[in-house]
């Protein structure tokens, strides 16, 4: 099966609906203003938790850029302090894997 960044992110937000979280989808093509280029593809409030996901696909050259390894460098230090935030680079193979982990904070 192909993925595409457009289904992984679809597939991640119907999980996190369908367990009660709030979610908002940055990645799904809209034109973004310039703050928000560097945010997250998906962030999601639930349960007291804070999500953030950065959605990547293997089979194509989808690298993070400056700015979102900025913004990944400060929501993992958030995580260090705050065991209820939570984020992660994810793709087709891991994405499942990620929700689980989120789903036992």
């Amino acid at each position: 099966m192909i993925y595409t960044k457009a289904k992984i992110t679809k597939s991640i937000r119907d999980i996190l609906v369908r367990n009660g979280y709030k979610v908002i989808s940055m990645g799904d093509n809209r034109k973004l203003r310039k703050g928000q280029r560097a945010f997250v593809d998906i962030f999601a409030m639930g349960g007291g938790k804070l999500v953030f996901f950065e959605v990547k696909t293997k089979d194509t050259n989808d690298k993070l850029s400056e700015d979102q390894q900025d913004t990944m460098e400060r929501l993992i230090l958030a995580m260090k302090y705050n065991r209820l935030v939570y984020y992660a680079v994810v793709d087709e193979d891991n994405y499942t894997d990620h929700l689980a982990r989120v789903f036992e904070l």
